[in-house]
């Protein structure tokens, strides 16, 4: 158990799982999130990913949010930032077609996103290692 409600009951749990390591959660962190700029969640969701291994890539700057989604044929990235100052981002690779720039600035690989702006572009499909 890694987290318990205020009556001791679990609230989330950690559970080895073959190789890998299993987390449960007993409450939608999404939810956690309404009409506000900062997502209390964000604490919640990096601690997991912290306790995981899993590690920001050395790429992203802090409070830049990035979401791909991928099918065989084509990858699409949404970058966001909520920050109230422009962010520089060196990706990790070049778009292949930039869909929305939202006032961003792209050079080379380096993207000058500015306060509150999102970016969508297509990237170039890396296979899965």
């Amino acid at each position: 158990m890694i987290g318990a409600w205020p009556g001791g009951a679990p609230a989330a749990f950690r559970h080895h799982y073959g190789k890998g390591i299993v987390y449960a959660l007993g409450v939608n962190l999404a939810l956690a999130y309404r009409d506000g700029r900062d997502d209390p969640s964000s604490r919640a969701w990096a601690a997991l990913l912290g306790e995981a291994g899993v590690k920001r890539p050395a790429w992203m700057p802090e409070r830049v949010l990035v979401y791909d989604r991928r099918n065989a044929d084509r990858e699409i990235w949404f970058v966001f930032n909520p920050a109230e100052q422009s962010k520089n981002i060196r990706l990790p690779r070049q778009p292949e077609c930039v869909w929305e720039s939202n006032g961003a600035r792209f050079r080379g690989r380096t993207l000058q996103l500015p306060a509150g702006a999102a970016w969508v572009a297509e990237m170039p499909i890396v296979p899965f290692p």
